[in-house]
């Protein structure tokens, strides 16, 4: 295979930026001229940056993936911000429940959009970007809102179905045995716990796949488990941080009173900046066990 075939490829257009394998390329000819293009949309594409050697025996020097660089990030940049001001805002007020913003079309397109720019800071900082995008484009319905949502809707239900099935199993038993389901027993306490925290470790590295191939069929097992075994030691601090965001968000939600208007919106923005700055990891990750991973060959 030549070095070409290795690469990964980025279609420029702004408003699909496919990552692509050599393989994937739709490839047009016209008299006195050969060019690839993405399949998707049919723009040009360019290569993505590879960290290989700039001479012989002298690498590329990459930065460490660092929880502080990730705490940072999403204040790095203006549109960084905005983004975070503006998603507060909209977040916040649906979920407060004012009633100009109860209709469920602003609701998926608020939260398709902000699915849409979590992936882009997946993909920007696997392509060796290290500031935050803007805000996300909103050109297309599909492409812009539904698509991202409903990728994260469905990776989400694939990877936590051991614990619903185990739910429903234990429904099925009491019902079939006469017995009032209670779900405080341990049967059924434990194993829905227990296999919810298994899929709490294998979501990450599912989602990261998913960004990536852009296709729920990423969420494979034969995809993701070889994957966390390749990469077990970092992939394993990107989980530790995602836990240590979940419980600052608890201990915030704890502390403050529910009827708090200022609690609510600072309890938004906190989330919004963990969620952020857990998919600037995953990003880092890909970008720095890409070999490792070899997930485009």
């Amino acid at each position: 295979m030549s070095e070409s075939s290795d690469l990964l490829w980025q279609c420029r257009d702004k408003h699909c930026g496919a990552v692509l394998r050599a393989a994937e390329l739709q490839r047009i000819i016209a008299p006195g001229i050969a060019t690839e293009v993405c399949p998707r949309c049919g723009s040009p594409v360019v290569p993505v940056r590879e960290d290989r050697p700039t001479a012989v025996g002298e690498e590329t020097p990459e930065r460490p993936v660092t929880l502080a660089s990730a705490l940072v990030y999403p204040f790095r940049s203006v549109g960084g911000l905005l983004v975070l001001g503006v998603g507060t805002i909209l977040v916040g007020v649906i979920a407060y429940g004012l009633p100009f913003l109860y209709g469920y079309i602003i609701t998926i397109g608020v939260y398709g959009c902000m699915c849409n720019y979590l992936f882009d800071v997946v993909l920007t900082t696997a392509n060796g970007e290290d500031k935050p995008p803007g805000l996300p484009d909103f050109s297309d319905w599909w492409d812009d809102v539904l698509q991202p949502i409903l990728l994260v809707i469905s990776t989400t239900v694939l990877c936590f179905t051991p614990s619903i099935l185990y739910f429903i199993g234990y429904l099925w038993h009491c019902w079939y045995q006469g017995w009032v389901p209670d779900p405080t027993e341990p049967v059924c306490a434990v194993g829905v716990l227990g296999l919810a925290l298994l899929s709490s470790l294998y979501y990450p590295m599912a989602l990261l796949a998913v960004v990536m191939f852009n296709a729920k069929r990423a969420v494979n097992p034969q995809i993701v488990l070889p994957s966390i075994a390749r990469v077990l030691r970092p992939y394993g601090l990107v989980c530790a941080f995602m836990i240590l965001v979940g419980l600052v968000q608890v201990a915030f939600r704890v502390t403050f009173a529910p009827d708090s208007l200022f609690g609510h919106f600072v309890g938004v923005t906190l989330k919004l900046w963990g969620s952020i700055a857990s998919m600037r990891l995953l990003g880092l990750l890909y970008r720095m066990h890409k070999s490792e991973l070899a997930w485009f060959g």
